[in-house]
Protein backbone atom coordinates (compact mmCIF):
# COMPACT_ATOMS: atom_id res chain seq x y z
CA UNK A 1 0.00 0.00 0.00
CA UNK A 2 1.24 3.46 -1.06
CA UNK A 3 1.56 6.56 1.34
CA UNK A 4 -0.89 9.39 1.03
CA UNK A 5 0.60 12.83 0.51
CA UNK A 6 1.87 14.13 3.25
CA UNK A 7 1.39 17.64 5.11
CA UNK A 8 3.86 19.37 6.35
CA UNK A 9 2.93 21.24 9.53
CA UNK A 10 4.88 23.68 11.63
CA UNK A 11 8.13 22.88 13.38
CA UNK A 12 8.70 20.82 10.39
CA UNK A 13 6.81 17.79 11.39
CA UNK A 14 4.85 15.91 8.40
CA UNK A 15 2.16 13.16 8.62
CA UNK A 16 -0.16 11.74 6.52
CA UNK A 17 -3.07 14.13 4.70
CA UNK A 18 -6.74 13.61 6.36
CA UNK A 19 -5.66 13.41 9.73
CA UNK A 20 -7.42 14.54 12.62
CA UNK A 21 -6.53 14.11 16.44
CA UNK A 22 -4.19 11.69 15.40
CA UNK A 23 -6.79 9.65 13.85
CA UNK A 24 -7.72 9.13 10.14
CA UNK A 25 -11.80 10.56 9.64
CA UNK A 26 -11.90 8.57 6.59
CA UNK A 27 -11.23 5.26 7.72
CA UNK A 28 -13.15 3.95 10.86
CA UNK A 29 -12.29 0.58 12.99
CA UNK A 30 -14.39 -2.38 11.52
CA UNK A 31 -16.30 -2.46 15.00
CA UNK A 32 -17.62 0.71 14.57
CA UNK A 33 -18.13 0.02 10.71
CA UNK A 34 -20.29 -2.78 11.41
CA UNK A 35 -22.48 -1.55 14.14
CA UNK A 36 -23.30 1.58 11.95
CA UNK A 37 -24.41 -0.74 9.10
CA UNK A 38 -26.27 -3.10 11.47
CA UNK A 39 -28.56 0.05 12.68
CA UNK A 40 -29.05 0.84 8.95
CA UNK A 41 -30.22 -2.51 8.57
CA UNK A 42 -32.70 -2.31 11.40
CA UNK A 43 -34.04 0.94 10.55
CA UNK A 44 -34.63 -0.49 6.98
CA UNK A 45 -35.77 -3.47 7.89
CA UNK A 46 -38.05 -1.83 10.38
CA UNK A 47 -39.19 1.05 7.64
CA UNK A 48 -40.26 -1.88 5.58
CA UNK A 49 -41.87 -3.99 8.07
CA UNK A 50 -44.08 -0.78 9.08
CA UNK A 51 -44.81 -0.39 5.50
CA UNK A 52 -46.30 -3.31 4.44
CA UNK A 53 -48.88 -4.06 7.34
CA UNK A 54 -52.01 -2.52 7.00
CA UNK A 55 -54.20 -3.42 9.72
CA UNK A 56 -58.18 -4.15 9.56
CA UNK A 57 -60.30 -1.36 11.18
CA UNK A 58 -62.19 -1.87 14.33
CA UNK A 59 -65.02 0.26 13.24
CA UNK A 60 -66.46 -1.82 9.76
CA UNK A 61 -69.70 -1.82 8.88
CA UNK A 62 -72.77 0.59 8.67
CA UNK A 63 -72.63 1.41 11.71
CA UNK A 64 -69.70 3.97 11.88
CA UNK A 65 -69.38 7.09 9.55
CA UNK A 66 -66.49 7.51 7.49
CA UNK A 67 -64.75 9.78 9.35
CA UNK A 68 -64.94 7.62 12.14
CA UNK A 69 -62.31 5.32 10.25
CA UNK A 70 -60.40 8.30 8.93
CA UNK A 71 -59.93 9.30 12.30
CA UNK A 72 -58.58 5.82 13.05
CA UNK A 73 -56.50 5.93 10.03
CA UNK A 74 -55.33 9.47 11.63
CA UNK A 75 -54.34 7.81 14.98
CA UNK A 76 -52.75 4.67 13.83
CA UNK A 77 -50.49 7.22 11.50
CA UNK A 78 -49.98 9.26 15.03
CA UNK A 79 -49.27 6.53 16.71
CA UNK A 80 -46.76 4.92 14.12
CA UNK A 81 -45.08 8.09 14.29
CA UNK A 82 -44.45 8.51 17.91
CA UNK A 83 -43.01 4.88 18.03
CA UNK A 84 -40.74 5.78 15.61
CA UNK A 85 -39.29 9.13 16.86
CA UNK A 86 -38.94 7.27 20.21
CA UNK A 87 -37.59 4.12 18.65
CA UNK A 88 -34.96 6.57 17.15
CA UNK A 89 -34.55 8.67 20.61
CA UNK A 90 -33.91 5.23 22.31
CA UNK A 91 -31.21 4.80 19.73
CA UNK A 92 -29.40 7.99 20.15
CA UNK A 93 -29.61 7.61 24.06
CA UNK A 94 -28.14 4.34 23.63
CA UNK A 95 -24.92 5.90 22.64
CA UNK A 96 -24.07 7.55 26.39
CA UNK A 97 -22.52 5.97 28.21
CA UNK A 98 -23.47 6.92 31.33
CA UNK A 99 -27.00 5.88 30.84
CA UNK A 100 -28.38 9.53 32.19
CA UNK A 101 -30.07 10.37 28.73
CA UNK A 102 -31.95 6.83 28.79
CA UNK A 103 -33.66 7.89 31.98
CA UNK A 104 -35.24 11.05 30.33
CA UNK A 105 -35.74 9.85 27.36
CA UNK A 106 -38.18 7.06 28.96
CA UNK A 107 -39.78 9.52 31.41
CA UNK A 108 -40.24 12.06 27.92
CA UNK A 109 -41.82 9.09 25.68
CA UNK A 110 -43.83 8.02 28.54
CA UNK A 111 -45.31 11.59 28.68
CA UNK A 112 -45.62 11.75 25.02
CA UNK A 113 -47.51 8.58 25.24
CA UNK A 114 -49.65 9.45 27.98
CA UNK A 115 -50.57 12.61 26.03
CA UNK A 116 -51.09 11.31 23.05
CA UNK A 117 -53.24 8.60 24.01
CA UNK A 118 -55.71 10.99 26.36
CA UNK A 119 -56.27 13.18 23.10
CA UNK A 120 -56.48 9.82 21.03
CA UNK A 121 -59.29 9.12 23.56
CA UNK A 122 -61.09 12.21 23.46
CA UNK A 123 -61.63 12.56 19.71
CA UNK A 124 -62.55 9.31 19.26
CA UNK A 125 -65.03 9.33 21.52
CA UNK A 126 -66.58 12.60 20.27
CA UNK A 127 -66.42 10.73 16.92
CA UNK A 128 -68.40 8.00 18.36
CA UNK A 129 -70.94 10.11 19.79
CA UNK A 130 -71.57 11.76 16.47
CA UNK A 131 -71.99 8.39 14.91
CA UNK A 132 -74.17 7.08 17.72
CA UNK A 133 -76.84 10.58 17.22
CA UNK A 134 -76.82 9.59 13.63
CA UNK A 135 -77.53 6.09 13.92
CA UNK A 136 -80.74 7.59 16.44
CA UNK A 137 -81.53 9.53 13.78
CA UNK A 138 -81.48 7.24 10.90
CA UNK A 139 -83.68 5.08 12.72
CA UNK A 140 -86.41 7.13 14.61
CA UNK A 141 -84.87 6.55 18.02
CA UNK A 142 -85.09 9.53 20.70
CA UNK A 143 -81.83 9.00 22.73
CA UNK A 144 -83.47 9.46 26.05
CA UNK A 145 -86.05 6.86 25.15
CA UNK A 146 -85.44 3.39 27.19
CA UNK A 147 -84.26 0.26 25.84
Amino acid sequence: MRPGPTIQAEGGQSGPAGRRHGRSFRRRPLAIRATIARFALVGLSAAFMASCQTTESAFEGPDYSDETRQLERQLMAEATALGAAQGAAGIASSFDRSGVSSLVTMGAGRAARDAMLISAEKRLREQLAKDEAAFYRRHGISADEPD
